[in-house]
């Protein structure tokens, strides 16, 4: 299923320019249909992936 950058800022607890910077970082994979949206197994990798890091630190490094 794919979803809108809004609905993933929901499921992170987040916001929406959150996902953005996460997705400009190649941190988090979006695509380009229209509005950008990431599909929910991707959310799930990121989760899996950075589960007990500091996902902003890793963005402030690259």
């Amino acid at each position: 299923m794919l979803l809108t950058v809004k609905e993933v800022a929901l499921e992170l607890k987040t916001n929406v320019n959150t996902v953005y910077e996460l997705i400009n970082h190649n941190l988090l994979i979006g695509l380009k249909l229209g509005r950008l949206k990431v599909p929910d197994y991707e959310v799930e990798r990121f989760i899996r992936e950075n589960m007990g890091q500091d996902v902003m630190e890793k963005m402030v490094q690259r």
